[in-house]
């Protein structure tokens, strides 16, 4: 047995909580600070139709990212069990066609939200000076989303 998984095992529980919720929570933190300094930015610079663009176009990168995060839960929780079963190996090759699952739903959902980013504005009704600005920002994002 490992150091790391003897003492997830052996520790106290909240200790166990905290060094296994830490990194999700710190994950949490720096993309809400990320959200609002870029809407501090992209408000002091372009003004409200930026802001209003920025933060529809939030909406639907929260909801990818959220989708992404409960599907790499139940991708870890896959491998884990398989290590858990004595099967390193197995482990192995759950992880790694994970993370080659990842990145082609990343570059499938990416081109395709690109492509229909008008449908998605469409659907929530917004203005379109507002629209105008949330594409750009939307399909640069959709752009880098097999990268993160």
């Amino acid at each position: 047995m490992t150091v790391v998984v003897g003492a997830l095992i052996d520790d106290a529980l909240p200790r166990v909580i905290r060094r296994v919720a830490l990194p999700a929570v710190v994950s949490n933190l720096l993309m809400t600070l990320f959200t609002t300094l870029d809407a501090y930015w992209v408000g002091t610079r372009i003004g409200p139709e930026g802001l209003a663009a920025v933060s529809t176009a939030m909406f639907w990168v929260w909801l990818v990212v959220a989708l992404a995060e409960g599907l790499a839960l139940g991708l870890t929780a896959l491998a884990a069990r398989r290590h858990g079963e004595g099967n390193p190996r197995e482990a192995a090759r759950v992880a790694g066609g994970s993370l080659i699952f990842a990145l082609a739903l990343g570059v499938v959902v990416g081109i395709a939200g690109a492509a229909g980013v008008d449908l998605l504005f469409a659907f929530m009704q917004t203005p379109p000076e507002v629209t105008a600005l949330a594409r750009d920002y939307l399909r640069m994002y959709l752009v880098g989303l097999p990268f993160i």
